[in-house]
This record gives C-alpha cells, structure tokens and sequence, in this order.
C-alpha cells in the first residue's frame, strides 16, 4: 500500500467519523428542537396561569373592599345603636338624680320638722 493510499484510507476513516459526528449533533439538535417546544408550551401555559391568578387577586380585592365596606357600615349601626341607647339612659339618670335629691331635700325637712316638734314636746312639757 502506497502513502497515497494510506492517507486516503485515513481521510476516509476521519471523513467517517466525521459523519457520525454529524450525525449526533442532528440528533441533539432535534432534541434540543423538542425541548425548546416543551418549554414554549410550559410558557403559554404558565402565561395562563399567571392571568387566573391576575384575576383571583383582582376578585380579592374587590371582596376585601365590599368586606371594609360592609363591616364600616356595620359598626357604624353598632355605634348609633350604643348611642341611642345611652341617650334614654342618660335621660334616666339625669331623672333618678333630680328626684333624689328631692328626695333627700324631703327627708332633711323632716328630719328638721321632728326635730322642731321633738323641741316643741320638751317646752309643753316643762310648762305643765
């Protein structure tokens, strides 16, 4: 076997090896081509879902704000019931304290009157 020959054996063998080389990286490019589509799909669907939880976080607010809403309006009824509620009672003490002092002006009259009377008896008394 000449050199010429050897050497195009070896070219041979390296345009081979070549081809196999070639060969794989079609296969890992369709791989790659696959995985590329995978992850294109998991985007259009990960794009999806971020729009529902959008939406979720959208109806929650709205809910959080009819809750503050309705929850205002509730104890401010509280509020007006407690005060319509105190102003009766307030009315009632201002009355049971009026007539208490009458009351107590009424039994120092008394008391005075009895003792007044008690002075009286004592003077009758001592005239006989």
């Amino acid at each position: 076997m000449s050199s010429v020959e050897s050497g195009l054996a070896q070219v041979r063998g390296e345009v081979t090896d070549l081809r196999g080389e070639v060969t794989d990286l079609r296969g890992d490019v369709n791989d790659l081509k696959g995985d590329v589509g995978g992850l294109k799909v998991n985007q259009v669907r990960m794009e999806k879902e971020l729009v529902r939880v959008g939406d979720e976080v959208n109806s929650l607010r709205g809910n959080q704000a009819r809750m503050e809403y309705d929850l205002g309006e509730q104890i401010k009824a509280l509020f007006d019931g407690y005060s319509l509620r105190g102003d009766p009672i307030e009315a009632l003490k201002v009355h049971f304290d009026t007539r208490l002092d009458n009351l107590s002006e009424d039994v120092n009259f008394l008391i005075r009157k009895s003792l007044r009377q008690d002075e009286d008896i004592k003077d009758l008394r001592r005239v006989r």
